[in-house]
């Protein structure tokens, strides 16, 4: 059965980063559909769903669906880039603290101690004391 999946998947797209997000929003439109007892959100949930979910995972056309999974993630790097940033500030902050140098108003990160602390920036070498 597997080896069957395997063959039938050779020479198609599959799945990537554009068409999980249009399934989940496909199937997110569809339950605003249900529960609005709209249908023609549900029929464009299901439209979207059958887009994303379906028509590009088993898709032949591998470069342009390629290049529209290039699109997608070009125009969404400022926000997984934000969003990254804020993870990485929530898992480092036990041990570091995050500030800015007052001279080039570039963020460090710094680790955690108690009292004050002399830091050289690392981008324009600025030397201050700061109280953490």
């Amino acid at each position: 059965m597997k080896e069957r999946l395997r063959q039938f998947m050779q020479g198609r797209y599959g799945a990537d980063q554009l068409s999980r997000f249009g399934s989940i929003l496909g199937l997110i439109i569809i339950l605003a559909g249900l529960f609005t007892k709209v249908k023609m959100i549900l029929y464009i949930g299901w439209a979207i769903y059958i887009y994303f979910g379906i028509y590009r995972v088993f898709s032949k056309n591998i470069t342009k669906r390629y290049n529209e999974n290039i699109k997608y993630m070009d125009s969404t790097k400022p926000l997984r880039d934000f969003f990254g940033k804020i993870k990485g500030r929530f898992k480092g902050m036990k041990d570091y603290k995050y500030l800015k140098c007052p001279n080039c108003k570039k963020e460090m990160k710094i680790p955690k101690v108690k009292g004050k602390v002399k830091i050289t920036c690392p981008h324009c070498k600025n030397k201050f004391i700061k109280k953490l």
